[in-house]
């Protein structure tokens, strides 16, 4: 069983300081244990005296074994997604580790790949900053917060939004895999996972598909149906029902065999056409294709698993 994490860090009239920053201090512990778990969270600056430019978001984490065993963390990685702030590079999994900059309240989310063996391991959040964008490792006085605050959740996964579904069960060539799409030339199947909301208001959900083919290129699409049809190395889980597939950009994985497409409401109201709106009451399925040279079928590509998802608003 995992603990869950939900806890607000407040920062009440504080002020900025030269050197230390306004912090909020507490531990809350819970487990990451297997890959696809991931934490989000939001900050909410309710007032300001003097805002800056911008702040930095500093957190520290503390790793710690409770049943002993081997931990091998991956990827940390956080973003925040304030409507001015570009996606962020890797979060250090030990120390100090800059989250980015932001002068507007927004959301972020991170997600942890990891191994562990023999074990469990308890992840905690034990110190969160506010630094002033002055510069790389500076601080400075600028002014003060009033009760703004850090809200963050742990979700397990298979708690994100919508419904996954058509997992890797008599595949093509007997190349099944349970947990995810059917099997690749990896040796395991691809994973689509929704992370964020379907809140068409709050346009935080991510299609995030991992394991499949490294450096090899994938797409994103939906349709309003379900179907379970043999194509390629894999199955075809989406149907187009009376309309059309509505595809999202070409995106290339990295060497882990991962890409993500963000935003997905907004950018499928800003660039499909009215029967492809994400729009509050519609359902819709999504699944990854993605090519797969050298895959156990002779095919040279396939899918990941399929999820539905219905919008609200």
């Amino acid at each position: 069983m995992k603990d869950l994490l939900r806890g607000r860090f407040l920062f009440a009239s504080l002020v900025v300081l030269s050197s230390s920053g306004a912090s909020a201090q507490g531990t809350q512990t819970h487990r990451f244990d297997i890959p696809s778990d991931y934490i989000s969270g939001s900050i909410t600056f309710v007032s300001m005296i003097g805002p800056p430019a911008g702040y930095l978001i500093r957190a520290r984490v503390h790793l710690e074994f409770t049943t002993g065993g081997t931990f091998t963390a991956d990827d940390l990685e956080v973003r925040f997604n304030a409507p001015t702030t570009p996606n962020l590079p890797e979060w250090v999994v030990m120390g100090d580790a800059d989250f980015g900059w932001g002068s507007t309240p927004g959301t972020w989310i991170g997600d942890a790949e990891s191994t562990i063996l023999n074990g469990e391991i308890y992840w905690s959040i034990w110190d969160l900053s506010y630094g002033p964008q002055l510069g790389s490792g500076h601080n400075g006085v600028t002014g003060q917060f009033q009760n703004s605050y850090f809200e963050i959740d742990y979700v397990p996964a298979g708690e994100g939004p919508g419904e996954p579904y058509c997992f890797g069960s008599s595949c093509p060539c007997g190349n099944d895999d349970p947990t995810a799409g059917c099997t690749n030339a990896t040796g395991s199947g691809a994973l689509l996972h929704a992370s964020g909301t379907a809140s068409l208001a709050l346009d935080d959900l991510t299609l995030t598909v991992s394991s499949s083919v490294p450096l090899q290129f994938g797409i994103l699409y939906m349709g309003p149906a379900r179907t379970l049809l043999p194509f390629g190395n894999g199955h075809r889980c989406v149907d187009s029902g009376t309309g059309a597939f509505h595809r999202y950009p070409v995106m290339q994985a990295n060497a882990a065999g991962t890409f993500a497409m963000n935003n997905v409401v907004s950018f499928a109201n800003g660039t499909f056409p009215p029967s492809g709106a994400l729009l509050p009451g519609t359902t819709w399925n999504f699944q990854g294709w993605y090519r797969d040279p050298g895959g156990p079928c002779g095919a040279s590509f396939n899918l990941t698993n399929a999820v539905e998802i219905s919008v609200i608003p």
